[in-house]
């Protein structure tokens, strides 16, 4: 686990009480992303008053993790040229890292061939510290974040934007505030919280929301809106479909086990690509703003969400009476219940659902 106390880096294991500094500068070191073996950092820090983004690597193979590492090695990312560039993301494949330049432009480098292009314009929503908030999907071929149009500010909305092409999808086109997206675990929808069906606030604070999602794909939403028991026959189906592309699979390598090691390899490149190929999201773009569904039963003082792995099970934190809870409903069944009641909590004090999660 990674954290920044008082401008420094640290990490820390999650069973252990082993704590590693990793930064040791007179700069304020923030927002921090870890590369996707697991044994480097990126992050963003404020030197030569201009903030630029650095990696920390585990330099010793021998060291297993940061909290136990002897050597770690820094490097910039970026000559000191005078532009600002901070907030990384890496992707989940680990090649390639988004990221803000001069507070309101979003870029992304392939960190390998270290070649940046543009992905934004003026429609990113921004906060003052010049934050983009972005979240990947898990094939790494899209972001999803909020933005603004300008002749409708400071409504956000959101959208997803493709890394490699910088295709801009704008995902709900509201007059509400739409906001802190997230993809689901196999990246067919995105999830956000809206103020639009809440009690909202006239020129202060205070409006309710709830969690919506949108579906990408139709097959996703036409899966969801499946009854229990024909969800209940289609995953039979689709387990009994695996089961027989498994063993013709079996079949097929027995039968290739004599053929010529040039053409396993040409085989096996060949395989590995379209399984990579199955695994990118295929977006049906038409209709895809008559996908969004609401999650939520009612709308309240909603603090965060997040979806189970299996997508089943949404959690989240608000308040309904005093004080905070966790509750999580069965976005099939519709069942919804208390998982922990949180309590009251400080004036001002929000709880995120890590916390009541280690709570």
């Amino acid at each position: 686990m990674a954290f920044t106390v008082r401008g420094e880096v640290f990490v820390t294991s999650s069973e252990y009480p082993s704590t590693k500094q990793i930064t040791h500068t007179p700069g304020v070191e923030s927002r921090i992303s870890w590369g996707s073996d697991g044994r480097s950092l990126y992050y963003g820090s404020l030197r030569n008053g201009k903030s630029n983004i650095y990696k920390a690597t585990i330099k010793r193979d021998d060291d297993p993790n940061f909290s136990n590492a002897t050597l770690i090695e820094e490097t910039a990312l970026f000559p000191d040229d005078g532009v600002e560039r901070s907030h990384p993301s890496i992707s989940p494949d680990g090649k390639k890292m988004v990221f803000t330049e001069d507070r309101n432009k979003l870029k992304v480098m392939d960190l390998e061939t270290k070649k940046v292009k543009t992905l934004s314009d003026d429609r990113i929503a921004t906060s003052r510290s010049g934050s983009i908030s972005v979240e990947w999907s898990p094939d790494s071929k899209w972001v999803t974040l909020e933005v603004m149009n300008p002749m409708h500010e400071p409504y956000d909305d959101i959208a997803i934007i493709n890394v490699d092409n910088a295709e801009f999808i704008n995902l709900t086109n509201t007059g509400y505030f739409d906001q802190n997206p997230r993809f689901n675990s196999d990246g067919t929808a995105v999830i956000f919280d809206s103020e639009r069906y809440g009690m909202r606030n006239h020129a202060s604070w205070g409006s309710q929301s709830d969690v919506f999602m949108v579906f990408l794909t139709k097959e996703a939403y036409d899966k969801y809106r499946l009854s229990e028991e024909d969800f209940a026959l289609l995953k039979e189906i689709e387990k009994q479909q695996k089961k027989d592309a498994d063993k013709k699979d079996s079949t097929d390598k027995s039968k290739k086990k004599d053929a010529k090691d040039k053409k396993d390899s040409k085989d096996k490149k060949e395989s590995g690509k379209e399984d990579k190929e199955s695994k990118d999201i295929k977006i049906d773009r038409e209709g895809i703003q008559d996908r969004i569904v609401r999650l939520t039963p009612t709308s309240s003082s909603l603090v965060d969400f997040t979806l189970s792995k299996d997508g089943e099970t949404l959690y989240f934190i608000t308040s309904f009476e005093d004080g905070y809870d966790l509750w999580k409903k069965d976005l099939r069944k519709g069942d919804i219940s208390i998982v922990k009641k949180l309590g009251n909590s400080p004036p001002g004090y929000r709880p995120r659902l890590t916390e009541a999660c280690i709570l």
